[in-house]
């Protein structure tokens, strides 16, 4: 009997395959898109709207930690319940999100196109982020991996075959944008028969609604910093030639990919894990970033060392880049890790005012050093480093006060 049964290949495995799947996918389409659109403006409208649909990812991923944190399996004899309070939140997210499109089209009618195609992303994303909540609430985490694998397959076949056509921006913004609506519809048509009925929310909806709120301010924050900076950095570009700013969007989005991506996917992993144990919070956190700050210094060696020759090699020598921005790019990546390690240990131990503080502090000080003089290169450089350590050092400032005040222990 035991020698004829399989063993059960873990849940995070899942997860952490498809976290790896979708990272590698999201590279090839920005690799295919740097290699084949020789036209630097239509880089420019690529990255942009690349950088601003995933900073609404980022954005709307306060939703989904917040629901990972609330969700739990249903226990025995007790009632479910919460899916009601889960539709309010998806209700009130998606109001905002169209308020906050429509006034952007008002301010900047030429956005029209591109924030149509958002307002079809915003509402997606957040639908993902409900349903992957309670997927990850629940541990659910195969579930949780075909939804993501399943996003990243689809945008990827439509966003490569868009460049290789050198398509115009509105069908290189659908390709973006419409493979999440797609996927989360088949995927809920397939999980969520499964899943209702075997979960129950622990916070009431008006905590739940206040604690999603907090944690989206600081989400909106955080996608500045991560996926939104070069939407930002276009917007603060001012004079800057289009050759130029093309090549600062494409190794900003490139250099930085390979350290933030992953730890941005696992934190849902670390979420749960924090949540549970406050001794494991500590030690996790101290050994992963400790081991993030070591993979940053030998990539930011490496970044400087290899980057210029691999950017004009994809480019075939249309785009070129100097050392000290690749290097300062990786840099920057790595204290940007440090930082969502830290906030997703603050967000499991229902520190909300320290995260909305960590990353609220470290938006606030990256945009106000992109509006300030000098060139853009090295307005972003700085901006990536500074950002995120004021952040830190901000959350552990604020986390102790509380804690002192409320005579709790602090996070350390």
């Amino acid at each position: 009997m035991r020698s004829g049964s399989r063993r059960r290949v873990p849940g995070t495995v899942w997860m952490l395959a498809a976290t790896v799947v979708a990272g590698v996918a999201g590279y090839a389409m920005q690799l295919s898109a740097s290699a084949r659109l020789d036209d630097p403006r239509l880089y420019v409208a690529f990255g942009t709207f690349w950088s601003a649909m995933y900073a609404m990812v980022a954005l709307v991923s306060g939703v989904q930690n917040e629901v990972t944190r609330a969700v739990r399996p249903v226990a025995d004899g007790e009632e479910p319940g919460g899916t009601r309070d889960l539709l309010v939140v998806g209700v009130v997210g998606a109001g905002i999100v169209l308020v906050a499109l429509v006034g952007a089209v008002v301010v900047w009618p030429h956005l029209l196109v591109p924030a149509s195609w958002m307002l079809l992303a915003g509402w997606s994303v957040l639908a993902v982020a409900l349903l992957g909540g309670v997927m990850q609430g629940m541990a659910r985490w195969g579930s949780a991996a075909f939804l993501t694998v399943t996003d990243s397959g689809i945008r990827m076949v439509l966003v490569v075959t868009a460049v290789l056509l050198a398509a115009s921006p509105v069908w290189l913004y659908g390709a973006i944008a419409a493979p999440m609506a797609v996927a989360v519809l088949v995927v809920a048509a397939v999980v969520w028969p499964r899943l209702r009925g075997q979960f129950v929310v622990d916070v009431g909806r008006t905590v739940l609604l206040r604690q999603v709120a907090g944690t989206v301010v600081a989400s909106a924050s955080l996608g500045v910093l991560v996926s939104g900076l070069p939407a930002v950095m276009s917007a603060t570009a001012r004079d800057t030639d289009p050759q130029r700013l093309a090549e600062l969007l494409m190794v900003t989005g490139l250099a930085r990919a390979p350290l933030v991506v992953p730890v941005m996917a696992v934190q849902a992993i670390l979420l749960v894990r924090f949540r549970d144990s406050s001794t494991a919070a500590r030690r996790e956190l101290r050994r992963v970033s400790a081991a993030l700050l070591v993979l940053t210094a030998v990539a930011t060696a490496l970044g400087a060392a290899l980057g210029p020759w691999a950017l004009q090699t994809l480019t075939s020598g249309r785009y070129s880049i100097e050392p000290w921005f690749v290097g300062g790019t990786v840099a920057g990546a790595g204290a940007l890790g440090v930082a969502v390690l830290v906030g997703a240990a603050l967000l499991a131990r229902s520190r909300h005012v320290a995260y909305v503080a960590l990353w609220t502090v470290s938006a606030l000080a990256s945009v106000a050093i992109l509006l300030g003089p000098g060139p853009l290169g090295g307005r972003a450089v700085v901006a990536m480093l500074v950002g995120p350590v004021l952040g830190v050092v901000a959350a552990v400032v604020v986390n102790h006060r509380l804690s002192t005040r409320r005579e709790q222990p602090a996070l350390r």
